[in-house]
């Protein structure tokens, strides 16, 4: 989706998502800007995908982490007394 000075990153939360929209490079950005515009605009671009692949690395490392010392603590029970 497109604003009125470019095309740019937007995410959305829920509850239980996160939506990350990103711009798909455009043949607009090659038609009318100097070729080094276009060159940092991609390179800026590459930062934001790798920033986000970072978030992604870190969020699966701590979902690893507590797998881990779930396992370690073996099965939890519950004592339940009926009368």
């Amino acid at each position: 989706m497109a604003s009125g000075s470019g095309p740019t990153v937007r995410a959305e939360r829920t509850p239980d998502e996160v939506i990350l929209r990103l711009p798909s490079p455009s043949r607009f950005l090659r038609a009318f800007l100097p070729d080094d515009a276009v060159k940092h605009l991609m390179a800026a671009q590459r930062e934001q995908l790798l920033a986000v692949r970072a978030m992604i690395d870190a969020a699966i490392t701590r979902i690893e982490a507590a797998e881990h010392e779930d396992a370690r603590l073996g099965p939890r029970r519950t004592e339940i007394t009926v009368e």
